[in-house]
Parts: C-alpha cells; structure tokens; sequence
C-alpha cells in the first residue's frame, strides 16, 4: 500500500493489474475488508450487498468503456476467485465472479473455474479444528454435496467447461469421502480419456523429435541441410516439448492407479446402501480387469458379504511388463541424447528400476558370464548342465 500510494502522488495511472496486486496482497494478509474496500471505490462493486441478495438494479457497477485500462477482464475474475478462496468464502467468490462476468459481458475462463473449484474441495473436507471457535480449521467449511453441485454447474449449459485432470482428481476422492461409488466410477472412466489423450500427445511428440532428426540425417552434408535447419523447429524445444507432455502423462497415469485405490476404500461404504450386491459382485471386478494395466498385482476389498481378494497380474506377467517398459525407455533415452539440455531437467527423466527387474536382470548376466567362463575352457557340455540347474 506504500508503494501504491508513492506510485499515485508520483502521477503515475493505475490500471486493472495495479489493482489486481493490491487486492492480492490485501487478501493474502487476510485483509478481506481492504478487498471489498478496493472493489467498490474502483468498480463500484459492493460485496456486501450483492451477498445480503439486493435487487442488482440498485447496485449495478460502474461502466467502463471497453478501452479503459480500469475494464475488468477475465484476469480480475481469478483475482476476485483466488482473493475470496484462500479467505474461505467460496460463496462470496462465486456470486463475485458471476456478478462481475455479467455485468462486464466478461466469458469465464478455464482456470477461474479451477481456482473456484480447487477451493470448494478444500473447504468441503472435514478438518482438524474446533467448529465452535473462530480459528477452527472449519470455519467456513461447505457441505460435501457441493463439489458436485459446482461441477454440475461449470459442465452443463451455459458454461460447458471440460474440467482439467487435476479437476477430476478433486472430485474423485470427495466422492470416494462420499462413499458414492458408481458416480466415481463414471468420473474416472472420463477422466482416463483424458490420460489416453496426454498418452497420445507424448506419444506424437516424441514421433516429431525422431523424424526430424532421422531428416537431418538424411540432408547431413548436402546443400539442403542449410534449408532444412532453418525451416525447422529447434531441437532442444521440441525436447523441451515432449518432456512436459510425458511428465503430464506420468502424472495423469499416477492418478489413476490412486483412484483404483479410492474406489475400492469407496465400496466399503457403498455396499451398506447398495440395494443390491451388483456394484461389489459384478461391476467392481469388471472394472478391475478393464483397469488392469492400471491396477497393483493383488485386490482386496470389503462387501456386504465378506472380503473379496483375488491376483490380477501374476509375477510373470508383471516382470514381462517391466522387461517392455525398460525397453522402451531405453528407446525414448537413446533419442533424447542426441539433443543435450543445456540447462538442467535431469529429474524429468529419472528412471528407477524396479527391484524384481533389476533382480532378473542381474540373474541372467550371472547365468550369461557361468557359460562363457566354462566355454572358455572347452566344457560346453558341463556350461549346459550348469545353466540348466539355474
């Protein structure tokens, strides 16, 4: 606010980002008041009207023309959203957000409704804290049900938003804290489509970086190899590409294996309101072996009859996979190395073998060195008989 002040005496002209970080600060100090105060001197916004439900025509904000640099965009929308939200009053952001999107003809982008919806998670889990007393860690806190409900609201009409992975992996475990199994079951298949899709994007990437080195290859030391470099994208961003799209895929692949687990703690409390064995007895395993190359080697789950534990992977199956992932890291390393980083970034492509590949790895390297040792003496026979007692 010194600052600020300094900047006005000095002539300077705030605009809409001046403002943007004064009501940030203010609402990081918990200064909700400085907030409110900033949005009714500049906007004529009045919070605390438009929460108490007055008749808008009686509180409409100030007009702007488009070119004002004062012109609320969209950017104005996440500071309001993220201002309320750390404060915890997430219905004090939503009525903002939609009151100013209207007035100032302003569309609702992607990431407001991700910081709305990020806080209503938040404030939707039950917390450490006395509800009673003012610095509880519930103060403010909002029904279960209204994760759902904002999701409802943000996917349908008028708005049709396509929530982000992280979005989904909001909404699954406050249904799985819901113990509302098929609607989680539903919410994960959509949201592996969203993991094919960054699969498929990694995927294309990492075609794009071979393809255009096997054609620098090809004009290597010919008269097209000037052209063919300056028409083409740099190396090292094309790497720079691929690797956060494949860390976007392992991620989004590292949510899906928790949700399997968030299902299956779900069910325990489904089966006691299932009016039928159905979900347990049918729909759960099915969803298991589709899930399979997602899920971990052993199952075990509660229903209303018992446990259910079964193995979907045996030990041979799971070290063949591992065997294929090496395989193809190796690939995918082997044409990262030819274009270097010059800057960091090693941990993106941090490899951990696993304990059982590097086990049978290091068996078979024995097994290989005990025959070309007796080989080598001339006893092939006895090298045999040796590999085979391994």
């Amino acid at each position: 606010m010194s600052h600020f002040t300094t900047m006005l005496r000095s002539g300077a002209i705030a605009d809409e980002e001046t403002f943007r970080v004064v009501l940030t600060a203010a609402a990081r100090e918990g200064e909700v008041s400085t907030v409110k105060s900033v949005l009714r001197k500049v906007w004529n916004i009045d919070v605390d009207a438009i929460m108490a439900g007055k008749d808008e025509n009686d509180i409409l904000p100030r007009e702007m023309p488009k070119a004002s640099p004062l012109h609320p965009t969209s950017k104005l929308l996440f500071t309001v959203a993220h201002a309320f939200g750390i404060n915890n009053d997430v219905p004090a952001a939503l009525r903002l957000v939609d009151f100013i999107a209207r007035h100032y003809d302003i569309t609702i982008p992607l990431e407001v409704w991700s910081q709305l919806f990020e806080w209503t998670f938040v404030l939707a889990l039950n917390r450490p804290g006395s509800k009673s007393h003012s610095g509880g860690f519930n103060v403010n806190a909002l029904p279960r049900s209204s994760v759902l409900r904002l999701w409802e609201t943000m996917t349908n009409s008028p708005y049709f938003i396509q929530p982000t992975m992280g979005m989904y992996n909001h909404l699954v475990k406050n249904l799985m804290l819901q113990g509302s199994t098929p609607e989680l079951a539903a919410r994960m298949e959509e949201g592996r489509i969203i993991y094919r899709q960054s699969y498929e994007r990694s995927k294309e990437l990492l075609y794009e970086l071979k393809s255009e080195l096997a054609l620098r290859d090809s004009v290597r030391g010919t008269a097209l190899e000037a052209e063919v470099t300056s028409h083409s994208r740099s190396l090292e961003h094309m790497r720079a590409d691929f690797e956060q799209a494949d860390l976007i895929r392992r991620r989004n692949r590292f949510w899906l294996r928790r949700w399997l687990r968030l299902l299956l703690a779900s069910v325990r409390q489904w089966v006691y309101n299932d009016p039928s064995p159905a979900w347990s007895l049918e729909h759960i395993p099915r969803m298991l072996w589709e899930w399979r190359d997602y899920a971990p080697r052993h199952v075990r789950y509660e229903t209303a009859g018992g446990i259910v534990e079964f193995t979907i992977k045996t030990d041979e199956e799971i070290l063949a996979q591992q065997r294929r992932n090496l395989e193809f890291h190796q690939g995918e390393q082997e044409i990262l190395d030819r274009v270097p980083r010059y800057v960091g970034g090693s941990w993106l492509r941090e490899y951990h073998m696993p304990k059982r590949l590097a086990e049978a790895l290091m068996a078979e390297s024995t097994q290989r060195a005990d025959y070309r040792v007796v080989g080598d003496a001339g006893d092939q026979e006895s090298a045999s008989d040796r590999l085979q007692e391994a």
